[in-house]
């Protein structure tokens, strides 16, 4: 049976702009039954057996953690084989993801961060653009950015790089060994997906 309080957990998850899968059950037995899947594997609700619970709660953190939903097949205990599956009634779930924008931080004002933030927007990142100095990093340089931040890079993966993860990319444009250096190992310690970084003929 789905409780108020399940919604009410999503619906304040949700506000809060946290991760979270949906899992409903929409074919076989027990539909409309769901499961509420956290990302660090904390569940809510049932689709009405422990394994079952088990086995969708796994596809559904990977679901989450790409950013994708999809409909998964199983049998009325977890079975996933097709060995498993044969002769038994199939359970359809549909997974439903909401996990945040990824994330772009792009070190360096310079010319072709303005076109790569604006090509990011297209593709759904959030974007942060961050350099040191100030007369360069300014909104107006870089109105299609969410974020401009004036720093050097170490201070900035102090503080937020705990919230870079594999969906995530950083990419480096400065040119310049005293920004590029601190920026990739900032980079390197943390759970990024991508690392990019932008030589250049003249000063590399």
């Amino acid at each position: 049976m789905v409780t108020v309080a399940l919604y009410e957990h999503l619906r304040a998850l949700l506000r809060a702009e946290q991760p979270v899968a949906l899992v409903t059950t929409i074919a076989g037995p027990g539909v409309g039954a769901k499961l509420l899947v956290t990302p660090d594997g904390t569940v809510e609700g049932t689709l009405g057996h422990p394994e079952l619970d088990r086995i969708a709660t796994r596809d559904a953190l990977a679901e989450l953690e790409a950013g994708r939903s999809g409909v998964r097949r199983y049998g009325p205990e977890g079975q996933t084989t097709p060995e498993d599956l044969e002769g038994s009634p199939t359970v359809s779930v549909f997974v439903e993801s909401w996990a945040p924008s990824p994330q772009m931080w792009i070190f360096g004002a310079v010319d072709f961060t303005a076109a790569l933030a604006k090509v990011a927007k297209v593709l759904g990142y959030r974007v942060t653009v961050c350099d040191a100095r100030e007369v360069f990093a300014t909104r107006r340089r870089f109105p299609m950015a969410d974020e401009v931040v004036v720093s050097w890079p170490g201070p900035l993966f102090e503080r937020r790089g705990h919230s870079l993860g594999k969906r995530d990319a950083v990419c480096i444009l400065t040119h310049d060994a005293k920004f590029d250096v601190p920026a990739v190992q900032g980079a390197l310690a943390t759970s990024v997906g991508y690392i990019g970084v932008m030589g250049s003929r003249k000063t590399h």
